[in-house]
């Protein structure tokens, strides 16, 4: 609350950078979202274990027609193909999920992307969900549009599909997928 009396002005880089290290997450947002905030330093919070501290640095350090995009917006942005390194520096560390597996699903995210999310060590629960999405962009179009039931019953039905793409499914994280390749 003290901060809020600071104009941005008044505060030196020097401050910023001894808060950015606070242990107290709200003074770390204070700085995420302080207009002179270094991109260095909005770069080493948009790592930060808070959301709200990660959420507000990287929004600070993607370009404005980036900040307010919805999901879908961003696949589509992603699908056009002319979308920097630095935003997908941004994007594959996101603090949304959704963005981190849209990123993982797209055919143009780049293979140093890709490795850094299958790597992920980011602890929200979604990991696997991520990793899986890394696995299916290995599988036919019309495999991937399919809902998880709904791929369990082709793999189940469909003598058709070949070795290598039930290979592939073999490493889903999904137990009921890997059930499926099993038995067909």
């Amino acid at each position: 609350k003290k901060l809020d009396k600071f104009k941005d002005d008044d505060i030196s880089d020097q401050l910023l950078e001894v808060l950015a290290g606070s242990s107290n997450e709200e003074i770390r947002l204070y700085v995420a979202n302080c207009d002179r905030t270094s991109p260095a330093i909005l770069k080493r919070l948009s790592k930060d274990e808070d959301y709200s501290v990660k959420e507000a640095a990287q929004k600070k350090l993607l370009p404005q027609e980036w900040i307010d995009l919805e999901i879908d917006e961003i696949k589509l942005k992603l699908n056009e193909g002319n979308v920097s390194d630095e935003i997908y520096e941004i994007i594959s560390e996101s603090y949304d999920w959704e963005i981190r597996r849209a990123v993982a699903l797209n055919d143009k995210t780049p293979k140093i992307f890709l490795d850094k999310l299958a790597n992920d060590n980011n602890n929200d629960g979604y990991l696997s969900e991520i990793r899986d999405s890394l696995i299916f962009r290995q599988i036919p179009n019309d495999l991937k549009q399919l809902e998880g039931y709904e791929l369990v019953e082709k793999i189940k039905e469909d003598d058709s599909l070949s070795q290598p793409v039930l290979k592939i499914l073999a490493k889903s994280n999904d137990s009921s997928i890997r059930s499926a390749v099993a038995i067909h």
